[in-house]
This record gives C-alpha cells, structure tokens and sequence, in this order.
C-alpha cells in the first residue's frame, strides 16, 4: 500500500481525496459529531444519513466549508 500511495498517481489521488473527504469529517466533527448516540447498525445509519443530509444543505445555502 505504501508503494501505491508513494507513487506519482497515488500522491495525486491522495491529494484529491484530502479535498474532498476530510472537510467533510471535519465539518461534522465541529458539529459534536464525535460518536453516534444510538446502537444497532440500523440506526447508526440512519443517523449518518441525517447528519449528510443536513451537511449537504448547509453546502447548498453556503455556510458550510
């Protein structure tokens, strides 16, 4: 895996994925979303979903990163 990430087309991935994905986490983690509150994967889901879900309204209003 090391090989991959260190080659020329992994570093670019990598780099796009860092734009991408990990604002994201982070803009949830500033939310309190730092564990989920409820327990089956069932309702893990759910709430994962609630959270995008409200992220990607925020993205469209504007005031999220």
């Amino acid at each position: 895996m090391k090989a991959r990430i260190d080659s020329r087309e992994g570093r670019l991935l990598y780099s796009r994925r860092l734009g991408i994905v990990e604002p994201v986490f982070g803009n949830l983690h500033n939310h309190h979303l730092r564990r989920f509150t409820l327990r089956t994967r069932h309702k893990v889901d759910a709430q994962w979903k609630l959270f995008a879900l409200v992220h990607n309204v925020q993205k469209l209003q504007g005031k999220a990163p």
